[in-house]
């Protein structure tokens, strides 16, 4: 499946925003345009958790964020969502 266009982002962007923290998005698109900052200190937030965050908890979760639905246990007479 193919995310959405950078046309489609920048759209989005723009109807979503404004945005509290720049965050850079596929094909280069960011939540704030260069310079609408008001503080140094939110350029580096953002990249600082996921330059020294996102590795742990990615490591944390087995690698992936990925979801998987939930299904019924193996040989049980009971439904997914209840136990007998």
């Amino acid at each position: 499946m193919a995310g959405p266009t950078k046309e489609a982002l920048e759209e989005g962007v723009r109807k979503l925003g404004p945005f509290h923290h720049d965050v850079e998005l596929p094909h280069g698109v960011r939540t704030q345009p260069p310079g609408t900052t008001r503080r140094a200190v939110e350029n580096t937030r953002v990249k600082n958790l996921v330059a020294h965050l996102w590795p742990s908890l990615l490591a944390a979760a087995g690698g992936s964020l990925q979801g998987t639905a939930p299904g019924p246990p193996a040989s049980s007479g009971s439904t997914w969502w209840t136990s007998t």
